[in-house]
């Protein structure tokens, strides 16, 4: 089966649905664009709440900007 690490962004100029196929290394690729996310997001002053964890590999960031709350999803399907 292929793993397939998903990450899907629904905030306004980020939006984006990439997916990263099986492997360490594509495991690392998502887990480092969640996390960049994460970081601009803060750089621009939002409110920013994180979930994450390594085993199984998933995580959430919720974000407000201007009032919305938008989501940061990252999973992984088979």
């Amino acid at each position: 089966m292929d793993i397939v690490y998903h990450l899907k962004c629904n905030a306004p100029k980020f939006e984006q649905h990439r997916g990263y196929h099986d492997g360490q290394f594509a495991m690392e690729m998502a887990k480092n664009d969640f996390f960049s996310l994460q970081s601009q997001f803060e750089a621009r002053g939002y409110n920013v709440k994180t979930f994450f964890r390594n085993s199984p590999m998933r995580g959430r960031i919720q974000v407000e900007i201007d009032g919305f709350f938008y989501y940061v999803e990252l999973f992984k399907s088979k």
